[in-house]
């Protein structure tokens, strides 16, 4: 069954009859597979000294797989100088990423330092940064920029799911060992809302099949 809606979400879970609606529609069936993605959470924090002021602009769907490689070098191709914070003295990335962040020439990486504040009289036109906070080694001083972008961490698109699905204390949605299995009979999770170590493209993947293979001999064992 599909009829028009606007939004994106689940609206109800009863009766062994789950309503999803998405695209603009409702569907109705026996079973559902949630596949949301992660989405990053606002601190590492990266800025941006642009070549002009900042525009805002609309991410594409093909920004935003370029934006996955990382966020810093997706803002190399907008800004003739990045510089990113990095809060610890390495970086938790793959070797892949560091690499390709280290392999940008105009990706200036600070780590131990924090931002405290942004200043300007219209926009942003500078950061209050710290570095090496509470120790005789810290350092405060001020960095111009033209622009300043947050991604700390990721966290699972699962809040409407909130007190239907189980989930866990990071909001990622519970499976059975082994299984895409959930809590609820005929919902079954796949890729990173249920992945909280690997968060891989490749695995998503796996998972969505697996998923798939589950919801299929879930229906046929209900036929």
């Amino acid at each position: 069954k599909i009829v028009d809606a606007g939004q994106h979400y689940y609206n109800y879970i009863k009766e062994g009859l789950y309503t999803r609606i998405t695209d603009g529609k409702t569907i109705e069936g026996r079973s559902t597979i949630d596949h949301e993605m992660s989405k990053q959470s606002p601190p590492d924090v990266e800025m941006v000294e642009a070549e002009s002021p900042i525009t805002a602009y609309t991410k594409t769907e093909q920004d935003e797989r370029l934006l996955q490689k990382h966020p810093a070098v997706y803002l190399s191709h907008l800004a003739k100088q990045v510089y990113m914070l990095v809060r610890k003295d390495y970086l938790r990335a793959s070797n892949i990423m560091k690499e390709r962040v280290n392999a940008t020439p105009n990706i200036t990486v600070l780590f131990e330092t924090q931002a405290e504040g942004l200043y300007g009289d219209n926009g942003v036109e500078g950061v209050h940064l710290v570095k090496k906070r509470g120790t005789q080694q810290e350092e405060r001083y001020d960095l111009p920029i033209d622009g300043f972008f947050l991604a700390i961490g990721h966290k699972p698109n699962t809040d409407f799911l909130a007190g239907k699905v189980e989930l866990d204390e990071q909001g990622y949605i519970k499976t059975a060992p082994y299984t895409s299995e959930t809590n609820l009979p005929g919902v079954f999770a796949a890729g990173d809302v249920a992945d909280p170590r690997y968060r891989q493209a490749i695995t998503a993947a796996a998972s969505g099949c697996r998923a798939a293979i589950d919801a299929e001999r879930y229906l046929l064992s209900k036929a």
